[in-house]
């Protein structure tokens, strides 16, 4: 069981500070550069804190440690396609990234390939990515909390009102700034709870290997090794919450070496919940509607500690619902740009952010699972702009309006084809090949135009 005085103490602490941070970071923002781009001025280490904390949410920790508890180590299948994509933006894609000197990713379709419709259609595509990633964070809050028994709407609204007001309030600056202190606590909180259950003999496996099994009953063939593996590790050169990051990185340089030490990081801490995970079977059935890492911990800690590892799951999924709350909104204000609040872009950016947050609080309530939500909100746009986006990156000119229209719809229209009509081979593989194809086919058309 969990000290609920213990939970609500800080749970108001933490939520007061997460306030003032946003409040101080107020000050700074006067343009909507500064909300979306923090100046473009982020240093290494907060950027890195930023990134980690991007993905360090609700299914990063909850989503692993239940799918442990079934498939074992093969478990961090997701988080680890994270740190591969993140490895890959180290090795140069998150320089490149910065070097393009946009505000969303988005922007690429017209500066570079000329099409402002293109633009609007990679922004919405964006936009709905990640608000199914927004409300699997929202989803997951809910269910954790129901989970350790706090039934009270009240709380849950407060929880979020904190979110969106501190996100309203500094834009980026605010997200970064909680982001550093949310994730050194989440590293502290686990990290002790891990290090003292590994010193209590009766809580650690008995065989090592038990890591690498399957729980009774369970089978890997359904475990979408592709969807968590693969996605999540393409959707890292398209996510608009982590190349806002970059863009708004000091230089290139701290942009690229930020990247590699997130994934060196993540990497690390994904290990913490997969034993919490595995180690979880010791305990019997747990019931689906209950989270794998809060019975774990029920069994294994006591209630003080307890309530401290529910603040820093809370924490979790806040420091990347903010991150997606200002991507989405840098998408909606940046690449449509409307008739109204033309001299006033700070104040629309900060009524759409708004209106997003709460629009996604009571959308939550109509919704269950964590990781099916964000690897379904991870596929359309990967296999519709993942060839056109990647294109950027390697050819220095003549990229080539019509190519990147044909794979966009091309590889849309195949990811719905293959939802109706599934296959042995993988959809996300075959999409990404018939987008390729529509590549080729559009530069082709260019050419014969030409």
């Amino acid at each position: 069981m969990m000290n609920y005085t213990i939970f609500i103490i800080l749970f108001v602490l933490l939520s007061a500070v997460y306030l003032y941070l946003g409040y101080l970071s107020s000050k700074k923002v006067k343009t909507q550069s500064d909300f979306f781009l923090a100046g473009r001025g982020l240093t290494l280490w907060p950027l890195s804190l930023t990134l980690i904390a991007t993905q360090l949410g609700g299914g990063a920790i909850l989503g692993v440690s239940d799918a442990a508890y079934q498939y074992g180590i093969y478990g961090v299948f997701y988080t680890l396609g994270i740190c591969l994509g993140f490895a890959a933006l180290a090795m140069g894609a998150a320089s490149k990234l910065r070097s393009f000197n946009v505000g969303t990713t988005a922007q690429l379709f017209e500066k570079l390939y000329g099409s402002p419709f293109l633009r609007k259609v990679a922004s919405i595509l964006s936009i709905l990515s990640m608000f199914g990633i927004f409300l699997g964070q929202v989803v997951a809050s809910r269910k954790f909390m129901l989970g350790i028994g706090v039934e009270s709407e009240f709380i849950f609204f407060v929880f979020w009102g904190v979110v969106i007001a501190y996100t309203v309030l500094g834009g980026l600056k605010a997200v970064v700034s909680t982001d550093v202190f949310q994730v050194i606590f989440i590293l502290i909180v686990f990290t002790a709870i891990f290090l003292f259950v590994m010193a209590q003999d009766a809580f650690v496996p008995t065989n090592f290997f038990q890591m690498f099994s399957l729980r009774a009953g369970s089978d890997l063939s359904e475990l979408n090794y592709t969807g968590l593996l693969l996605l999540p590790f393409l959707f890292s050169f398209l996510e608009q919450d982590l190349a806002q990051r970059f863009f708004a990185a000091k230089d290139q340089r701290t942009a690229r070496v930020s990247a590699g030490i997130s994934s060196i990081i993540l990497l690390v801490f994904a290990l913490i919940p997969v034993y919490f995970g595995v180690t979880a079977r010791d305990f019997g059935a747990i019931d689906s509607s209950r989270s794998v890492l809060m019975v774990f911990m029920e069994h294994t800690v006591g209630t003080i500690a307890v309530a401290f590892v529910a603040c820093g799951l809370l924490a979790a999924i806040i420091s990347t619902a903010d991150s997606l709350l200002c991507a989405i909104s840098s998408n909606m204000t940046l690449d449509f740009e409307g008739r109204f609040f033309k001299k006033d872009r700070l104040l629309l950016s900060k009524i759409v952010t708004c209106i997003v947050g709460v629009g996604t609080l009571f959308l939550g309530r109509y919704f269950d699972n964590i990781l099916s939500i964000l690897i379904q909100s991870y596929e359309f746009p990967i296999c519709a702009l993942f060839v056109s986006v990647i294109a950027c990156f390697f050819v220095k000119r003549g990229l080539c309006k019509e190519a990147a229209g044909v794979s966009i719809f091309a590889g849309l229209g195949a990811c719905f084809y293959f939802h109706l009509y599934p296959t042995v081979f993988p959809r996300e593989i075959l999409s990404l090949l018939i987008s390729l194809m529509g590549y080729g086919v559009g530069m082709l058309w260019n050419r014969r135009k030409g």
